[in-house]
């Protein structure tokens, strides 16, 4: 990481705390900004893909320099995606089979969203181990 990068995750660390003080504030200002799970109930499939696809990119653009994984999970636009709850599992799973090696946070949505952790513990912090068991996961849950 360069001089630049680290002072961008500096500033962005310093903004974010600056917003959301704490975990809970973060989550009801989604909700209060209409943000949360009802939001997204009437959309339809293609809808609900289209807006989970700009959230997507807004959140890998804004976080891409984020020095935490609490600050990657933490921004507005993957809380939303975490708040559109299971009709987005199955495009957060086609993300995690394109990219494997580079699941993009997932696991922390994944395991929000499903209650679960298929992730056994000789497998935590292997990236292709870590996807492949929630892979796995969602064929055998019918997500894929």
């Amino acid at each position: 990481m360069n001089v630049d990068q680290k002072l961008l995750t500096r500033i962005e660390k310093y903004r974010f705390k600056q917003m959301f003080p704490t975990r809970t504030e973060a989550i009801e200002a989604l909700l209060e900004a209409g943000l949360g799970a009802a939001t997204h109930a009437s959309l339809t499939d293609p809808e609900l893909e289209s807006r989970f696809a700009s959230l997507s990119r807004q959140w890998r653009e804004d976080a891409k320099f984020a020095s935490s994984v609490s600050a990657v999970a933490m921004h507005p636009a993957y809380q939303e995606i975490i708040g559109m709850g299971e009709r987005v599992l199955p495009f957060i799973f086609r993300e995690l089979a394109s990219e494997p090696d580079n699941p993009g946070h997932w696991f922390w949505a994944l395991r929000a969203i499903t209650g679960t952790d298929p992730v056994a513990e000789e497998q935590k912090g292997v990236l292709r181990g870590m996807a492949a068991a929630w892979l796995n996961w969602a064929t055998q849950h019918g997500y894929r």
